[in-house]
C-alpha cells in the first residue's frame, strides 16, 4: 500500500485493521460524535421472516427480500454508524456512504439491491439512491407525485432537497396497486410532514405493514402503550387542514399489524394506537383553527400560507436577452370567484409578463409567465419575486426565485 505521506506499507490488511480500531476510540477526545460502530458488523435486524431493518441509517431503511433473492429498500439513509451530520446543512457535509450490505449478505445472501421504493422527497432518506444506482444497477420506484423533485431538484423552493438530480425508472400511480415480486404494495397521497409523500402499504409474510414516512412521531420515539402523537408537520413542505385526519382514516382502514417509519423502529399497534392518532390530528386542526386566520369566510392562504410557487427556483441563463418561461402557481385566498393578476418584480430593464386570471373560491391556478433579462446583464443568483393582487388587494411577494445570467455556474 502506497500512502500519500510516509513510507510503503508492507502489511496493508494490518494498517487497516488498525485504522478502523482506532477510529473508533475518536469519541475519546470528541463526544459528539455519539456511537460509532465498525460497519463490519452485523447491520441489519429481522422484523419478519422476509423483512429487515437497517441498524445504522438516518432515515430509516428497511429491506423486502423476494423469494426469489431480489431485494427491494424502502428509502436508504445517510449511513450514521461511521458519520455525524454536522449542524450546518451544505452539500459539501452530506455525503453517502454505502450500509447494511454485510448484515443483507449475512442474512439473505444478497449481495445488491435491485429496487429503491421511495417514500417522500427529503434528502436524508434518498441520498444514497445514486450510489446504490452506481454500484448495483439499482432501479428507482417513486410516486409520481413527487417524482420531477428527485429528478429535477432545482426547479423546486423546498426544503431538505437532494441536491444531485435522482432518475425515477418507474413513476407510481397513487390509490393503485402495483407489484413487486410477487408483493402488492399501494401509495397513498400524504400531507403535513410534506405534500410530496406518500404512505406505503403491503402484506408480507401474512402480516399487513404501512410505512409512514415522517408523518407522525411519538414522545417516545417507536409508539408504545401511554406514548403521546407528536405532528412532524413542516409548513414550507407543504401541508392542509385536515392532513393528519386524512392519514388516520387511511391507518384505520388498512389496520396494520406492523408500522415502520422514517425514524423510529418498527412497532406493532395496539386499539390505543388509534385514538392517539386521532386525538394528535383533532389537535392539528383545532390549534390551527384557533391560531391562524382559516375560517370558512375568511381570507386566507390556508393553513401552509402560500399563496403562490414559481419553478424553476434556479434559473441559469447562459446569454443575457434570453428569454425563459417561468412556471408556477397562484391561490385564491378569497371564499368567492375572483380575478387575480400575477406579475414578475425583476429588475430595472428586464421585462417580464402580466398574466390575469379568473380564479375559483380557494381555487389554485398554474400559470406561466415570460422573463427576459436585459441584454448586456451579468449577474448570479439575483431575486426576483412574484406579486399577487386578488380583486385589486394586493398581497404582495408571494414567491421568489433566482436568476444567474452569464457564468458558467449558478
Amino acid at each position: 500500500m502506497l500512502p500519500s505521506l510516509g513510507s510503503p506499507i508492507q502489511d496493508p490488511a494490518a494498517a487497516v485493521g488498525a485504522l478502523r480500531q482506532n477510529i473508533l476510540e475518536i469519541t475519546r477526545m470528541q463526544p459528539g460524535f455519539g456511537s460509532i460502530v465498525d460497519p463490519e458488523v452485523d447491520d441489519v435486524e429481522q422484523i419478519l421472516p422476509h423483512l429487515y431493518r437497517a441498524r445504522y441509517s438516518g432515515a430509516e431503511t428497511h429491506f423486502l427480500v423476494a423469494d426469489s433473492g431480489k431485494v427491494l429498500s424502502i428509502d436508504y439513509g445517510y449511513a450514521n454508524s461511521v458519520s455525524v451530520a454536522p449542524g450546518k446543512s451544505h452539500p459539501s457535509n452530506r455525503r453517502p456512504l454505502l450500509h447494511s450490505m454485510t448484515g443483507l449478505h449475512k442474512h439473505t445472501g444478497a449481495d445488491g439491491i435491485d429496487t429503491v421504493l421511495v417514500s417522500h422527497f427529503h434528502d436524508d432518506h434518498v441520498n444514497g439512491i445514486n450510489l446504490l444506482r452506481r454500484l448495483f444497477g439499482t432501479q428507482v420506484w417513486a410516486a409520481d407525485l413527487f417524482a420531477d423533485l428527485l429528478e429535477r431538484p432545482w426547479r423546486f423552493d423546498r426544503p431538505c432537497l437532494w441536491h444531485e438530480p435522482i432518475r425515477v425508472d418507474r413513476r407510481l400511480p397513487t390509490h393503485e396497486t402495483f407489484d413487486w415480486e410477487g408483493i402488492e404494495f399501494r401509495l397513498t397521497p400524504m400531507s403535513g410532514h410534506t405534500r410530496f409523500a406518500t404512505l406505503i402499504s403491503f402484506e408480507i409474510d401474512g402480516q399487513r405493514v404501512v410505512h409512514t414516512g415522517d408523518q407522525i412521531f411519538y414522545d417516545t420515539g417507536a409508539w408504545r402503550p401511554g406514548a403521546h402523537m407528536t405532528t412532524n408537520h413542516v409548513y414550507k413542505n407543504g401541508l392542509d387542514m385536515g392532513c393528519y385526519h386524512a392519514v388516520v382514516d387511511e391507518l384505520e382502514a388498512i389496520q396494520p399489524q406492523w408500522v415502520l417509519t422514517g425514524h423510529t423502529p418498527p412497532f406493532q399497534p395496539a386499539p390505543e394506537w388509534y385514538s392517539e392518532i386521532r386525538r394528535g390530528a383533532e389537535a392539528f386542526d383545532d390549534l390551527h383553527r384557533k391560531l391562524m386566520i382559516v375560517g370558512d369566510q375568511d381570507v386566507h392562504f390556508g393553513a401552509e400560507s402560500q399563496g403562490g410557487k414559481l419553478k424553476p427556483y434556479r434559473v441559469h441563463l447562459v446569454v443575457a436577452g434570453e428569454q425563459t418561461q417561468m412556471q408556477g402557481w397562484i391561490l385564491n385566498p378569497l371564499p368567492r370567484t375572483a380575478m387575480a393578476t400575477a406579475r414578475l418584480v425583476v429588475p430595472d430593464g428586464w421585462s417580464a409578463e402580466v398574466v390575469t386570471v379568473e380564479l375559483g373560491p380557494r381555487q389554485q391556478q398554474d400559470i406561466t409567465l415570460t422573463l427576459t433579462p436585459a441584454l448586456g446583464t451579468t449577474c448570479r443568483r439575483q431575486p426576483i419575486a412574484l406579486e399577487l393582487t386578488v380583486e385589486d388587494q394586493p398581497f404582495g411577494q408571494v414567491a421568489e426565485a433566482l436568476v444567474t445570467v452569464g457564468h458558467d455556474r449558478f
